[in-house]
């Protein structure tokens, strides 16, 4: 028995695996879990190495996947723990029963406030600075709709961004006659100072954006996005950074980084419903970016459609970036309700924690793959410029045919990555907190199986 909590392990494990059987019973199963997980971190730093797989394995059990399944691709969408899919479905059933009350009590009662407010400390922004979104890209979109850009300007951006990140860009450039200058990344880079550099020689005085990933989806780099951010700073130009990769996979503050805008999906690594995302104005940039889904006046226009201030909605109560840039909250805010509980889970394992135990999947992961006959490694094997996210090719096998191999024979989910503008073709793997060792080795032991099938060999 937990002497902190008067829960057993058993009863630990129970509230764990509690499938999504509505109702209120469900709601302390998954608080008194995630309030074990918090005591477990308090009672001692890190899990001790003779039962530190012991832990993770009773993390896993908080998550929803099928049983038997390996999923390792956190980096398109993070299955939701078990404790926020069921609290999703009750806000949708709650929304269905009473629209009236669900919609005076959540879209503007305390409650949305105070999830204003926790989302704002686990990103590390001001409440007043962002805004939700149902994703990376509609916030891409926001971004490079709402600035003023004219014909000649120019947006220094990359090769490896998403379809997401470069074509809100390209269809402003179709609009508007700016130009997009996307510049070659080396797989994996030699150095920060390699990326620097090249940043720095694309950038002219007709220069008015930066943009570019945190983690780059396609192999996985992490950029030097603080001094990114200085240079463009330094220079009068304006830093756009897609974190889809970033939030719930590393410990940063947004604040801490310098940049303009972030946007980012929460449905990933912080394990969120999908359709949850985010974008981050800084304060002192608000004036410069414009609504572009709007309901009302908020933010952006003094005086209503009479000329007047009488007409008023709802959002004249949300902070301010909420108020002008979060347009479509009342579609999709059951599947935010939610949010804050995932956001208890990762405080209560401890978010440093989290890197270092997805960096330790990864790690163990890149050095397996680099023994492997065959196998090209995308991904730098250097901390510093990477992380959660494993990028990697086997020659003699397509990328398409190896992702297919390990999801039907071996129950392996990953995905394919192919940029064919760049040549860049990859399968990607991305180790998270619910992923074990166990399966890390399952998935090199697929590969090295597959490969000496290819070679001829026989083990």
């Amino acid at each position: 028995m937990n002497k902190q909590t008067g829960l057993s392990r058993r009863e630990f494990l129970r509230s764990l695996s509690v499938g999504a059987l509505g109702g209120a019973a469900v709601k302390p199963a998954g608080d008194r879990a995630v309030n074990v997980l918090a005591r477990s971190v308090e009672e001692r730093e890190a899990p001790r190495p003779a039962d530190g797989e012991r832990y993770w394995r009773l993390v896993k059990k908080a998550f929803l996947i099928e049983e038997g399944l390996h999923y390792m691709n956190t980096g398109t969408y993070g299955p939701s723990l078990r404790s926020v899919c069921d609290a999703a479905c009750r806000h949708l059933r709650e929304l269905d029963e009473n629209f009236n009350r669900y919609f005076r009590t959540k879209l503007v009662g305390r409650a949305l406030f105070d999830l204003i407010d926790k989302v704002a400390a686990f990103v590390g922004a001001e409440p007043d600075e962002i805004a939700f979104t149902s994703g990376t890209t509609e916030a891409m979109n926001y971004i490079a709709n709402g600035l003023d850009l004219r014909a000649g300007d120019e947006v220094v951006t990359t090769m490896h961004e998403h379809e997401a990140g470069i074509y809100p860009w390209l269809l402003i450039a179709k609009r508007r006659g700016i130009r997009v200058r996307q510049i070659p990344l080396p797989s994996p880079p030699p150095s920060k100072d390699e990326i620097l550099d090249r940043f720095s020689r694309a950038i002219t005085p007709r220069t008015r954006v930066v943009s570019f990933c945190h983690v780059q989806f396609s192999d996985g780099t992490v950029l030097p996005v603080r001094e990114l951010c200085q240079l463009a700073r330094q220079r009068g130009i304006l830093s756009v950074v897609d974190g889809a990769q970033a939030v719930g996979m590393l410990n940063f503050r947004v604040s801490d980084l310098g940049c303009d805008f972030y946007a980012t999906s929460l449905h990933k690594w912080l394990t969120t419903p999908y359709g949850t995302g985010l974008l981050y104005v800084r304060q002192e940039v608000q004036d410069q970016l414009w609504p572009t889904v709007v309901l009302d006046y908020s933010g952006w226009r003094a005086v209503d459609r009479s000329g007047g201030t009488s007409e008023k909605t709802y959002k004249v109560l949300w902070p301010k970036a909420m108020g002008k840039y979060c347009a479509n909250l009342q579609y999709y805010g059951p599947l935010f309700e939610p949010v804050g509980r995932a956001i208890d889970f990762q405080n209560a394992i401890g978010r440093e924690r989290i890197e270092q135990r997805i960096r330790a999947l990864a790690d163990r992961l890149k050095a397996g793959l680099m023994e492997i006959p065959g196998v090209t490694l995308y991904t730098s094997p250097d901390p510093a410029l990477s992380a959660g996210l494993t990028s990697f090719r086997l020659s003699g096998i397509s990328t398409e045919a190896l992702f297919r191999h390990l999801a039907d024979r071996h129950r392996i989910i990953i995905r394919y990555v192919r940029l064919p503008g760049i040549d860049f073709d990859v399968d990607r793997v991305s180790t998270h907190i619910f992923n074990t060792m166990d399966e890390v080795d399952a998935l090199l032991e697929a590969v090295r199986g597959l490969a000496e099938k290819r070679s001829g060999r026989r083990r």
